[in-house]
């Protein structure tokens, strides 16, 4: 007797998963920027199950005295936000049009360099 064939559901992809998908798809990482990479998935899959539970909670609690105080999911969804933010700087991935990604450190450098020289444009009137 023959089994019947089993259908085969496709299990969706987390947001996590695709963002390996389109980075992978176009860049190639060296050992480094793939933990970055792994790590800022596994943000990117917390930060979205925070969100989710953000959208459905209610943004105030009690506090000790009964006063209402932020939820503390606000404050996990902020530092992941955060967290996520500072890992995708660190693969420096290139901009649209731009060959070759900038470090945070040069970015940081060149932000710096138009606020001096915007300063001075400034005194110079």
């Amino acid at each position: 007797m023959t089994k019947p064939a089993r259908s085969r559901r496709k299990v969706p992809e987390s947001p996590g998963e695709r963002l390996q998908r389109s980075i992978r798809s176009k860049y190639e990482l060296n050992a480094g920027e793939d933990a970055i990479l792994d790590q800022a998935s596994a943000v990117v899959d917390v930060l979205d199950r925070l969100n989710r539970e953000v959208a459905a909670a209610s943004l105030t609690e009690s506090g000790s005295k009964g006063q209402p105080v932020a939820s503390p999911l606000l404050a996990a969804q902020r530092q992941h936000a955060e967290t996520l933010a500072r890992l995708l700087a660190a693969l420096a991935l290139p901009e649209p049009g731009e060959t070759q990604g900038e470090s945070l450190a040069t970015r940081r450098a060149r932000q710096a360099a138009q606020a001096r020289w915007a300063k001075q444009k400034a005194e110079m009137g």
